[in-house]
């Protein structure tokens, strides 16, 4: 491993591979698929739409009015429910393993991801399936689908991958939280550099506290292990 410091650099975390990256993002569209049906089934049963047809709705963008028939739509429909929540939660997750930062901003990334979601689906996507409903059914309204999009959706997905699994290191990088592998980095410096700067020799006998980059020698020190 080879570790360059130089004043006043940040020290960066090892990557996180995309394949982990992935993985994340499918844990979180699958605990957001469950989060976003409680607005979801609340909302439509208020309107006097039971959970069934609701589901069926998903279904017939691909098999037509036939989804209302029967336990084939709401299979469907559930599976495409978790399909379309999945989708974009593995989008966004290697995002964010490329670029970690965007953790500091997961309360602004979900909502606007949900947004993307909801303009996608309903702009782009579902005037060109066989998406239909019979007259005792319909659609959620515009704002709140919207609003569930943004909030039930897109939020829930952020926030999962902010927290959970193999991106956590990323996640603590993105915080600054960073204290472990800056301690790690300079007794690994201190190691080579023993004897070239004051603060070499003052801490060769023990255990390096943790340094800011600031309080490193200035001088460029390389370390191979």
């Amino acid at each position: 491993m080879n570790i360059t410091l130089k004043s006043r650099q940040t020290i960066k975390s090892s990557p996180v591979s995309l394949a982990a990256a992935t993985r994340a993002g499918i844990s979180a569209g699958l605990i957001s698929g469950v989060a976003v049906l409680a607005p979801v089934l609340t909302l439509q049963l208020s309107r006097g739409i039971g959970v069934i047809p609701e589901m069926q709705l998903a279904a017939s963008s691909v098999i037509g009015i036939s989804a209302y028939d029967g336990a084939v739509g709401l299979v469907l429909g559930t599976l495409l429910h978790f399909f379309v929540a999945i989708v974009p939660a593995t989008t966004y997750a290697p995002i964010v393993w490329r670029l970690p930062a965007l953790n500091r901003w997961a309360w602004l990334g979900g909502p606007v991801l949900g947004l993307l979601v909801f303009l996608i689906m309903g702009f782009i996507v579902l005037p060109r399936t066989a998406f239909v409903t019979p007259p005792s059914v319909t659609p959620m309204p515009p704002v709140p689908a919207l609003l569930i999009h943004m909030f039930g959706l897109g939020l829930p997905i952020s926030l999962v991958i902010r927290t959970v699994g193999p991106l956590r290191e990323a996640v603590a990088v993105a915080r600054g939280d960073n204290r472990g592998k800056n301690a790690a980095l300079t007794r690994a410096m201190f190691g080579y550099c023993r004897g070239k700067s004051n603060v070499g020799r003052r801490f060769a006998s023990g255990p390096a506290p943790v340094l800011s980059c600031r309080q490193l020698p200035k001088a460029r020190c390389r370390s191979s292990e």
